[in-house]
Order: structure tokens, then C-alpha cells, then sequence
């Protein structure tokens, strides 16, 4: 997955798509151990 994601901290990112894999409805349903890449690119004002 890749994001572009305005005003947010790379940890914050990272708990949502940590939170939104263990939460698939997919992988749920077939009973499935997934794998997720992702990156974030931040979109205006950098986050100091």
C-alpha cells in the first residue's frame, strides 16, 4: 500500500495500518495470515 496523507506522524500511520491488517474482513474470513508493505508520503507542512 502506498499513502498520501496530510498532517500525520509515521508512528500514527503506522497504528492504523497495523490496526486496519489485523482487523480484515477478508483474511477474518478465510482464516488467512496476510502480509501488508506500505509507505507514507506526506502531503504539505512536513510534521516536525
Amino acid at each position: 500500500m502506498e499513502a498520501r496523507v496530510k498532517d500525520i506522524q509515521e508512528d500514527e500511520f503506522d497504528e492504523i495500518v497495523q490496526k486496519a491488517k489485523e482487523n480484515c474482513p477478508v483474511s477474518r474470513a478465510l482464516n488467512a495470515n496476510i502480509t501488508l508493505e506500505y509507505s507514507l508520503h506526506t502531503v504539505g507542512n512536513p510534521v516536525a
